[in-house]
């Protein structure tokens, strides 16, 4: 890990921990104590269908993109995108397989890879902006309403835009030609031997888009993709409910698009400690309490060390049994 890297995690630890601090470390630290096993156990189990939900769909987008692979397989690859998407800002990092994988897989994953995000952002930013606009009377600011419309509206043109991609064979050929003026120039030349023939990549990636964006696919993948995140929001009142905060269904939602949102766009990786203060300030309209920074501390170990510990439980379990 670079020092860079080291040097985001730090300042986002450090700010989850000011954040914390200003809701009261003793506040915090006893609404913890008082958090319920029973319930808490259920949750983890609900995050834990959810992520089984996901890998079923990832291993059907695997097959349509021509790289079958049995489901323990498909299950380390998935998580081994989420681990490097919380450990990166914006998720980049879930990208950071596809990029390092064999040529003939690379244009197959990526376009899989950006995909399921498609996927995951339209319908999640779309549930917010319905839970935001019910919730609207004074607890959620007007601007974040109409940046959140804007976000799922452009994830909707994205999806017309990969299916009807003549477009990238233009960009693939500019982007070769470009390719070809650094070939032999210092350090460009030493990133370009791979031999990756860009156009050819940008033409397997465009065979898949139009493949996984027919209307017959895309409309099943968004229904398996709909039931997992019902199934979040499932985790996500669980998890509120085992803290002692409670939420109506809509404002569970709001929750979630809100985080997932400034996550996405904050410069430390995962959104940690950015993420968790734009979120507290919005929890305290709704539920003004210690709770807060203990439903965080629980969510953020929840989601790291699970997605943590099943990277390293199926790559080990996919080595031994290859």
């Amino acid at each position: 890990m670079t020092a860079g890297k080291l040097i985001q995690i730090g300042l986002g630890l450090l700010l989850f921990a000011y954040m914390e601090h200003r809701l009261g470390w003793r506040e915090t630290l006893g609404a913890l104590a008082e958090t319920k096993p029973v319930p808490l156990a259920v949750v983890v189990l609900v995050f834990a269908l959810a992520q089984y939900v996901r890998i079923l769909k990832w291993e059907r987008l695997c097959a349509l993109a021509g790289i079958p692979a049995p489901r323990r397989r498909v299950a380390a690859l998935y998580f081994r995108v989420k681990f490097f998407g919380l450990i990166t800002p914006g998720r980049v990092g879930e990208f950071l397989p596809a990029a390092t994988a064999r040529s003939e897989t690379r244009a197959p994953l990526l376009s899989l890879t950006a995909f399921d995000r498609i996927l995951e952002g339209v319908l999640t930013l779309g549930l917010a902006l319905f839970a935001g606009l019910a919730l609207a009377r004074g607890h959620v600011p007007a601007g974040w309403l109409v940046s959140l419309g804007f976000l799922a509206l452009a994830g909707v043109l994205l999806m017309g835009l990969l299916y009807r991609n003549r477009w990238m064979t233009h960009a693939g050929r500019m982007g070769a030609r470009a390719v070809a003026r650094l070939e032999g120039w210092g350090p460009a030349d030493r990133l370009l031997r791979s031999r990756t023939r860009l156009a050819e990549e940008v033409g397997r990636m465009q065979t898949a888009f139009r493949t996984l964006f027919a209307p017959g696919r895309l409309a099943w993948f968004l229904g398996l993709t709909l039931v997992a995140v019902a199934i979040d929001v499932v985790f996500w009142g669980g998890l509120f409910a085992a803290a002692g905060i409670p939420l109506r269904p809509a404002e569970v939602v709001a929750s979630i698009g809100l985080f997932n949102t400034t996550a996405f766009f904050a410069p430390t990786p995962g959104g940690i400690g950015v993420a968790d203060s734009v979120f507290a300030l919005f929890l305290k309209r709704l539920h003004p309490g210690a709770a807060i920074g203990s439903f965080l501390i629980v969510l953020r170990f929840v989601q790291f060390a699970l997605t943590t510990i099943s990277y390293y439980a199926f790559r080990r379990w996919d080595d031994a049994r290859q």
